[in-house]
């Protein structure tokens, strides 16, 4: 129940997934409802995303692409993915000092500043492996690729 297909009859696991998305999956998980608020020009109410943007980012699990743009249609990077379950999970007070050796990775060069932390949580928690020795943390996240993450942190946090 906490991805949706794209169509009644398709799934797209190769197909992006946007930034909207995840903030849907991450309240989902969250099984939070109530009223939120956010300071975004580009989320309008009644949006299936509107309400879980808004829950996502009063509980700072999201930040917009700017400060009144959220990016709803914009592809989630790997990075950014790392980054807000992260802050999805300690928001839910979860542990997080897990930390993994990035020195394997031949582009942890490229791992923004905001998300290095997030990254060495992900890597060290099991969450994110990489691929060819690569983290691709500016890549766009697959839908079948955020499943996965996601069946990964569910794992970690909600075993027993």
């Amino acid at each position: 129940g906490l991805f949706s297909g794209v169509s009644e009859t398709e799934f797209m696991p190769d197909g992006t997934m946007s930034r909207a998305m995840l903030a849907t999956v991450l309240y989902r998980m969250s099984g939070e409802s109530g009223d939120f608020s956010h300071p975004f020009t580009d989320v309008p109410e009644g949006m299936w995303y509107s309400d879980a943007i808004a829950w996502a980012y009063e509980k700072g699990i999201v930040n917009g692409i700017s400060e009144n743009t959220f990016g709803v249609n914009d592809n989630v990077s790997r990075q950014q993915l790392m980054v807000m379950l992260l802050r999805f999970a300690n928001y839910k007070g979860y542990t997080t000092d897990q930390s993994g050796d990035l020195s394997a990775f031949s582009d942890v060069d490229q791992i923004a500043e905001y998300a290095q932390a997030a990254v060495t949580w992900a890597v060290g928690a099991g969450i994110v492996n990489g691929s060819d020795g690569m983290l691709l943390p500016n890549g766009s996240a697959t839908r079948a690729q955020c499943a996965k993450m996601l069946m990964c942190f569910l794992s970690l946090y909600t075993q027993g």
